[in-house]
């Protein structure tokens, strides 16, 4: 267990900071009402772990460490698609309008 933990925390845990930026711009969206790039970023983290995860454990028969890896990536995608959309405009687009101007209308 000792062992299993350490090798997880030693492979993955250096991602920890991308996904923890990931999960942060996925709730900053959500108060922002622009969700469709944190949805997508996190469709693709949740696919990269049952499509390449299962078929590394089920066809391949491999390792422990390989599927690590395999959750490591999928952080890094995760983080990645949501900093890219942030920081190219994609996921946020033009600002809306306030509520109270919206509703004084």
């Amino acid at each position: 267990m000792v062992a299993a933990g350490a090798a997880y925390l030693a492979r993955v845990g250096p991602f920890y900071a991308l996904f923890g930026a990931g999960m942060s711009i996925y709730f900053a969206s959500q108060g922002a009402g622009r969700m469709a790039w944190p949805f997508a970023a996190g469709v693709v983290r949740l696919a990269t772990v049952l499509i390449l995860g299962g078929y590394w454990i089920n066809s391949l028969g491999g390792s422990l460490n390989g599927l690590y890896w395999i959750v490591a990536a999928s952080y890094l995608l995760f983080g990645g698609i949501n900093l890219f959309a942030l920081a190219s405009g994609f996921g946020w687009g033009q600002r809306r309008a306030p509520l109270a101007a919206a509703g004084a209308r």
